[in-house]
């Protein structure tokens, strides 16, 4: 609204500002026709001034349509996210997919492409979880980390009061810890979809109609790309978008509950932690809420090294 108040003020001013230029150049033009010495010919010249207020009468509507223009773009707000964790009062368990695609160039400026996909499980009733990663882009963001294993994927997983770290390469393996009780675990509900939430770092945008996504009924909001950008720089450890910008995105959240189901957010420029230049999207999904979710050790987790 206060958008729209000030192009308003702007028109109204720019209006007047006409009507004031054009007001005093037909009065000096009347001025000086009435001399005494020609009287008849001062008669004529009024009505030649006569026609000019007309003339700038029809201006002032020019700039009245410039209100309704800025209408169908408004200034987006903070969306309402909550944790699905304190909103769903009975969360028995969630499963969560995120993917990253990219297309551009490496920072040899050769092409590349690629995808890292996260692939979240959780049993909240059993206290059990999984993440597992894969793809091109998880190998460059590990590959100092991992030295010269070849591996094409990493997992996490929580079962029986343990942590398990599941590296599939060459060869396979697992490392296992007793778990801490106190805390969440990185793979708990609690730690991944229980983090969402407006409070930690706003997304911005306007509403967009409703829609029915994995079977959940939300709303559906277009990210507002400048205000959330701004947001997410100031945000802790934001780095990731110092040298991009948001293109467009799209936001789906709970009717019920005003948790995240889905976005979809499209980004352009440098990705230093990825060392990449390019476009890259990105997708948030929540699924199968409250229904059955297996949470399954790999192979190699048969024989863990560690306690």
């Amino acid at each position: 609204m206060k958008s729209r108040s000030l192009q308003t003020l702007s028109a109204a001013l720019i209006a007047a500002a006409v009507l004031t230029a054009c007001g005093p150049k037909a009065a000096p033009t009347a001025t000086p026709v009435p001399p005494t010495p020609v009287p008849p010919t001062a008669t004529p010249v009024p009505p030649t001034a006569t026609p000019i207020p007309p003339t700038a009468t029809p201006r002032p509507p020019t700039p009245t349509p410039v209100p309704p223009t800025a209408v169908p773009a408004p200034s987006g707000g903070a969306i309402v996210i909550k944790p699905i964790t304190a909103t769903v009062k009975t969360l028995t368990s969630v499963q969560t997919a995120v993917k990253m695609d990219f297309k551009g160039k490496d920072s040899a400026g050769a092409p590349f492409s690629g995808a890292l996909t996260m692939e979240i499980a959780n049993d909240v009733a059993k206290k059990e979880g999984s993440l597992v990663m894969a793809g091109e882009l998880l190998k460059l963001l590990m590959g100092q980390a991992m030295g010269n294993l070849q591996f094409d994927g990493v997992g996490m997983y929580e079962k029986g009061g343990y942590t398990y770290t599941a590296i599939q390469g060459t060869p396979p393996m697992c490392l296992r810890q007793k778990s801490d009780p106190s805390k969440p675990s990185a793979v708990s509900a609690q730690s991944i979809v229980g983090s969402v939430g407006s409070d930690n770092t706003p997304i911005y945008g306007t509403p967009a109609g409703d829609a029915t996504i994995n079977g959940i009924k939300t709303r559906k909001y277009t990210i507002d790309t400048a205000k959330t950008l701004e947001a997410v720089r100031k945000g802790p450890g934001n780095d990731f978008y110092k040298n991009a910008t948001i293109t467009d995105g799209e936001l789906y959240v709970a009717v019920d509950g005003d948790y995240l189901v889905r976005m979809t957010m499209n980004l352009k420029g440098k990705f230093d932690a990825l060392k990449l230049d390019g476009d890259l999207k990105l997708l948030f999904d929540v699924a199968n809420i409250n229904g059955t979710v297996t949470v399954t050790l790999p192979k190699s987790c048969d024989n863990p090294i560690g306690g």
